[in-house]
């Protein structure tokens, strides 16, 4: 499972007139002021809606408006007046983040949503506040992880071997990218031993 999150830079509906020109009738460049946005061709304030405080972040030109993949979106109208809706344009410039997710996620994120601070530990990790660089998963002696970007690496314990691949690709990069093979190995193992620990501690419970 993935958790999707969009960075919106420019939203741009543009209408055909009746002689087919195309003119604006909408124009949001996503700076948000007092957790809002502007559409500048009618200099309309629209609010984000969010559990969580909306954030601008850097973008290609200007400051584009991230879009946590749950809870944020911006409900407006279009000032379509006269113009005729014949010939419709829309112009979006976005950018997708893509973060693992696993399914031990899905209780910790939606507690963080429903009773923050409720002090619910689990073996998940709460994916509105915390991101993971890779999912990670074993079965009888093997152990692997995934990257946001695509990358597979595998460990078979009984070799003691590891491979890492791009998804949907055979060819073996394991040498050629030792720094990521190193990173994902870390990283697996460090929450394996961790998930270990959490049990013989009885920790993880919500209290």
């Amino acid at each position: 499972m993935r958790l999707k999150n969009l960075l919106l830079m420019a939203l741009t509906v543009a209408l055909g007139t009746e002689t087919m020109a195309q003119t604006a009738a909408a124009h949001f460049d996503m700076t948000l002021k007092e957790g809002k946005i502007t559409e500048s061709v009618s200099n309309t304030d629209y609010q984000v809606a969010s559990q969580l405080p909306a954030c601008n972040v850097a973008g290609i030109d200007g400051q584009a408006l991230r879009f946590d993949g749950y809870s944020n979106y911006v409900r407006a109208g279009l000032p379509v007046g006269s113009l005729s809706t014949e010939a419709l344009t829309v112009s979006v410039v976005l950018a997708a983040e893509t973060y693992p997710m696993m399914q031990v996620d899905v209780a910790a994120t939606v507690m963080g949503m429903v009773a923050p601070g409720a002090g619910c530990h689990t073996l998940g990790v709460d994916m509105q506040r915390k991101r993971r660089p890779y999912a990670y998963f074993s079965a009888d002696d093997k152990m692997g992880a995934v990257s946001g970007g695509g990358l597979f690496w595998l460990y078979r314990t009984k070799e003691e071997r590891e491979s890492l691949y791009r998804l949907g690709d055979k060819t073996d990069l394991a040498d050629r990218l030792a720094d990521s093979v190193a990173a994902m190995r870390r990283y697996a193992f460090g929450q394996v031993q961790q998930s270990q620990q959490m049990l013989m501690d009885h920790t993880t419970e919500c209290q």
